[in-house]
């Protein structure tokens, strides 16, 4: 069933943008309008300003006329479904489906203009990483995607979705054990959310710095790797969300460990497992308590 309400289309059209962009709705609504009005909008129950459509636009990185041929664009329902459940099956590290559904899809007229095309590349490149280990092919289309919609030499214009693709690089050579690569990655992609965009992303922001610190970890550069988990922690309460909270006190204690703080590792070992029960996530909290078990650390309590 699709949308023929003007206000659902130009709704489900902004979240699929949003979601594309890695961006929560407070990240959206900061400086331009309320969170519970972008639920509102993305819900169809709202049409907004012409003012805050702008700004709104603009904070994703794109100009108003692509944006309003999307909202023309009646199957913009089936593009958000479609991009849904990508991120659903790499959370679920299914990457066999992943590679069967970019196959399936990348000849698909709805994913023809370079933004889109742009993100089929990214995720045929994830696909032959971890599904076909085909590491070359993998960082060639990773880096045919950042050159997709914009010139090389034009690093200050990187969108989010481009600063992600970057990321998964960052990951690639962190899972070659690239790891000079890797922080170096990592550190670009870092600058470009601080200094290239109009607004921090913090989700996006937490995740980079989760990854840093597990590339720090492997590293045994064990103090940095604890600061970087601290930032990262911070930045989710500061912003009120459980987002890579619990991993990010399971990465925290982990690092104690290397630095005799058992006191500290087994304080955030408990709270990681206590965000992942919050979170309905209680299938990890197997991991911190394996550690508790493994180092005797209840034993210091």
């Amino acid at each position: 069933m699709y949308m023929h309400n003007f206000e659902e289309v130009l709704g489900s059209t902004l979240k699929y943008l949003r979601k594309q962009k890695g961006m929560t709705q407070k990240e959206l609504a900061l400086g331009v309008c309320t969170q519970a009005q972008i639920s509102r909008i993305e819900n169809g129950e709202m049409l907004p300003s012409a003012l805050i459509c702008f700004e709104l636009v603009h904070k994703l990185g794109m100009g108003t006329d692509y944006f309003y041929s999307l909202v023309k664009n009646p199957r913009s329902d089936y593009m958000l479904v479609f991009k849904e459940e990508v991120g659903r099956l790499i959370h679920n590290r299914d990457y066999e489906e992943l590679d069967k559904l970019m196959q399936s899809e990348k000849a698909n007229p709805l994913f023809q203009n370079p933004d889109d095309q742009q993100f089929m590349l990214w995720h045929e490149g994830i696909a032959s990483f971890h599904y076909h280990q085909d590491y070359k092919q993998a960082f060639a289309k990773l880096h045919e995607a950042l050159n997709k919609v914009i010139p090389s030499n034009h690093e200050s214009l990187y969108t989010v979705q481009e600063i992600n693709i970057i990321h998964s690089l960052a990951i690639f050579y962190y899972e070659l054990k690239d790891y000079d690569d890797a922080l170096i990655t990592l550190d670009q992609a870092l600058g470009f959310i601080d200094k290239r965009l109009i607004q921090p992303l913090n989700s996006l922001k937490v995740r980079v710095l989760f990854t840093k610190s597990q590339v720090l970890t492997d590293q045994g550069e064990y103090e940095e790797a604890l600061k970087t988990c601290e930032k990262g922690i911070t930045l989710v309460l500061k912003n009120e969300t459980f987002k890579l909270l619990g991993e990010l006190y399971y990465q925290k204690g982990y690092v104690s460990l290397f630095l005799s703080q058992k006191n500290t590792a087994y304080e955030c070992l408990v709270r990681s497992a206590q965000v992942f029960e919050i979170t309905n996530n209680p299938h990890m909290t197997v991991y911190p308590y394996e550690i508790i078990s493994s180092y005797d650390l209840d034993e210091t309590k």
